[in-house]
């Protein structure tokens, strides 16, 4: 059953593209801590996204925040599976995602942690600070998968950019449009 779990959290898809909104990662020594409380909603959307065959990543790590589905559609394709739809309501809500690059390595991401930018802004925070974990399979697989970490937050006004970090070391900051 974790398998099966696993799996439904992590999309998998051979790649070979790039999108414009893509944010490669940045290696420093910042860290992220968990969140005391949480102003923004949000949940991980574990199944329907898989990446599209024409995203060509060559970074370890990207880092991504869509605000419209024509920005989603350029790097996720949305497949009908048996189980729940978790979908994005680009009025209400906005989508991040973490992605890896095509391999035979199986990759799972999962959300550590998230916290807000300053944190003593009480319920008027202008960052999220979102820290996730990758962790490679046991065994090469026959064939290549790229890992994927879907998530979907509210809107809100105050929000004006979304920090990305994995095992708490810096990867990258991309601005909420």
């Amino acid at each position: 059953m974790k398998k099966v779990i696993l799996a439904g959290a992590t999309v998998f898809f051979a790649a070979c593209g790039s999108g414009p909104s893509r944010h490669p990662s940045a290696d420093s020594a910042t860290t992220a801590k968990s969140a005391d409380s949480l102003v923004f909603n949000g949940k991980e959307i574990t199944s329907g996204y898989f990446v599209k065959n024409t995203l060509h990543q060559k970074d370890s790590v990207a880092c991504w925040v869509f605000t419209s589905k024509q920005e989603c559609d350029s790097v996720f394709g949305f497949g009908k599976v048996m189980e729940v739809q978790d979908t994005v309501d680009f009025s209400k809500e906005i989508m991040v995602a973490v992605t890896t690059p095509v391999s035979y390595e199986r990759k799972a991401i999962h959300l550590l942690s998230f916290r807000h930018l300053p944190e003593n802004s009480g319920s008027h925070p202008s960052e999220l600070a979102l820290n996730v974990s990758i962790t490679n399979g046991a065994q090469k697989e026959t064939y290549t998968s790229t890992g994927a970490w879907v998530f979907k937050i509210s809107r809100s006004p105050d929000l004006q950019k979304i920090s990305f970090y994995k095992d708490g070391a810096f990867l990258a900051s991309v601005p909420v449009k």
